[in-house]
């Protein structure tokens, strides 16, 4: 896990690749928000990204402002080394998210009321397609709320 923080801003993101070969997301990257405007002096820490399977280009990167446990996700394209800009970008949450295809994705998240856990993670996993509104992702496992958590695991 990479922390970033106001002494490291040059310090560049490393993203594990299919071919195992290392692929840099610079850091300046991270200095716009999901709304694309100059960022607030919050504490980014790299999380974890997970890149499509079939292209090995598009990354769903997450990160968390001081290392929390409640995660910013936003698509990435590797060739152009930027964030998508019509891309997937989740709000700060409590959050898994999985590829599907190119133009979808699985999420397990806080979808509001009784769709926690007692330990407070997520047990709602919801498909969402690529310029869809969060609100209109349609639900396709629920667990119970005396689960651990609901997780995702790519099948293959």
């Amino acid at each position: 896990m990479a922390a970033f923080n106001e002494q490291s801003r040059d310090v560049a993101l490393t993203v594990l690749t299919k071919a195992d070969s290392l692929c840099l997301i610079p850091w300046s990257q991270f200095l716009f928000s999901p709304e694309g405007t100059v960022a607030d002096k919050k504490n980014w820490v790299f999380k974890g990204a997970s890149c499509l399977p079939s292209e090995e280009r598009l990354c769903l990167v997450q990160f968390s402002d001081g290392g929390k446990d409640a995660v910013r996700v936003r698509e990435f394209d590797l060739d152009t080394n930027a964030f998508v800009t019509t891309g997937f970008a989740l709000p700060e949450g409590k959050q898994a998210v999985s590829w599907i295809d190119r133009h979808t994705v699985l999420i397990a998240r806080d979808w509001g009321e009784g769709t926690l856990t007692q330990v407070g993670y997520p047990f709602v996993l919801k498909e969402l397609k690529r310029a869809q509104p969060l609100v209109r992702a349609r639900e396709v496992f629920r667990g119970e709320p005396t689960d651990a958590v609901a997780a995702l695991r790519a099948a293959g």
